[in-house]
């Protein structure tokens, strides 16, 4: 059989060696990013699924989400409806990937001058060979030991197509957002993909990460793996915007590592999909590194939306804050499982973590879960988390003043959202986040 024919088959086994090789033939890779897709595809083979006791997966209903039973999505896709608007005119920079086709290329020559890379990731692996396998897979590898996650992981690395490396040079400002949009045509699809951030010494960068799909029949499986390399001085705003089908199961890993007085504000923006987990795991620097993340959702219909986070202190003077706030309808659903972890090295650490959930019907639920682990005896850290439904007084005060309950029901849920919407860099994803919220309610 030839390479396209096996990359072409229908999956409902364990992925090939012959399928990987069909991967880096078509994306004309170097060797070793072909033998680094190889040993995760090896990982992958010793790994099992989830079993559902474990602790991250507890929770995570992976009954209808299509693990084996997909099609690689590798045609060279036209971009999908759903893709209109999501991307300002004449962006700074912007990689736009269908199934596994490259849609769009674009960084300006200003940027360009300044050595900023913005390109798919199986080309800097050819033209930035150094800078990419120094750095792929070094934060998340591709043995990932989380209980019952690694053959996600291993999953991803091993079949990625929708692939991004977007490096900023050392004391390199950059003002505007860079995009990176990632969809699928493809039905029944199994869509992967990796993001490699670097972000050297005393840079500063804003990328948005937006994935988006026209409605199908039938399953989708979406893995991504995005990893941050932030060194010291530096800032990153990094948002990741999921407006997929309803077809689709979606899995995001990110995990990022934080060099000294580095500040990073990592946002999700989560409105589609049938299934969305986030893993999110910062490991913070010390000397005033801050890690800021909030997550912002509307859920309805059956929809599963989960976060799993985890802020790590392992060194000393450093703060983070986590902020969740999430509406849900008709009979969706939300579990946050937050965690502070602070090691004995992590001294004068300041942690925070705020999950609310707005109920909007009977058949909405939500599961907040705040955990700290703390082993060291000078930190500050704090915790909430709320469950509750819409204030009949703030109702009834906007339908007392002539505005329909509808209305007035839209208007209590985006001003409960908004104060985390404002808090995105980016005016445009601002904008876009407020429609998707519109659109929902």
């Amino acid at each position: 059989m030839t390479n396209a024919a096996v990359a072409q088959e229908a999956l409902t086994a364990r992925p090939s060696t012959e399928l990987v090789e069909a991967i880096a033939e078509r994306f004309d890779e170097p060797t070793w990013l072909r033998d680094h897709r190889l040993a995760a595809l090896a990982h992958y083979a010793q790994k099992a699924w989830p079993s559902g006791q474990e602790e991250p997966w507890r929770r995570t209903p992976l009954d209808a989400t299509p693990l084996d039973d997909w099609v690689l999505a590798l045609s060279d896709g036209v971009s999908p409806a759903s893709f209109e608007g999501l991307l300002p005119e004449a962006p700074a920079g912007a990689v736009v990937q269908v199934d596994a086709g490259l849609a769009g290329l674009e960084l300006s020559p200003a940027l360009a001058a300044k050595g900023v890379i913005l390109l798919p990731l199986s080309q800097a692996a050819r033209e930035h060979e150094t800078l990419v396998a120094e750095h792929l897979n070094s934060i998340l590898p591709i043995d990932d030991p989380e209980p019952g996650s690694g053959r996600f992981t291993s999953l991803s690395s091993a079949l990625w197509t929708q692939g991004l490396f977007c490096y900023v040079p050392p004391n390199v400002a950059i003002d505007e957002t860079l995009y990176h949009l990632m969809g699928k045509t493809t039905a029944n699809a199994g869509v992967f993909g990796h993001t490699l951030i670097v972000i050297d010494e005393g840079a500063l960068a804003t990328v948005v990460e937006m994935t988006a799909s026209d409605p199908s029949d039938g399953a989708s499986l979406a893995q991504r793996s995005v990893e941050v390399v932030a060194r010291r001085g530096s800032q990153l705003n990094l948002v990741q915007l999921n407006a997929w089908g309803d077809d689709v199961h979606v899995f995001t890993t990110t995990h990022a590592r934080l060099g000294d007085g580095t500040r990073l504000v990592n946002g999700s923006a989560a409105f589609g999909g049938r299934l969305h987990k986030d893993r999110v795991k910062i490991e913070v620097g010390a000397n005033g590194s801050h890690a800021d993340l909030f997550a912002v959702f509307v859920g309805d219909g059956r929809q599963h939306i989960e976060h799993y986070t985890r802020q790590v202190h392992d060194q000393p003077g450093s703060s983070s804050e986590l902020i969740i706030k999430g509406a849900l309808d008709g009979d969706s659903e939300a579990v946050q499982y937050g965690s502070i972890h602070i090691t004995p090295n992590g001294q004068r650490t300041n942690a925070e973590q705020t999950m609310r959930n707005l109920l909007l019907s009977d058949g909405a639920s939500a599961d907040p879960i705040p955990v700290l682990e703390i082993e060291a005896d000078d930190v500050k850290c704090a915790h909430a988390a709320a469950v509750g439904a819409l204030d009949p007084e703030q109702l009834f005060y906007l339908e007392s003043r002539g505005i329909d309950p509808e209305s007035a029901e839209g208007m209590v849920v985006h001003g409960f959202l908004t104060t985390l919407i404002d808090r995105l860099p980016d005016a445009h994803t601002r904008d876009l986040i407020e429609k998707f919220v519109e659109r929902k309610l």
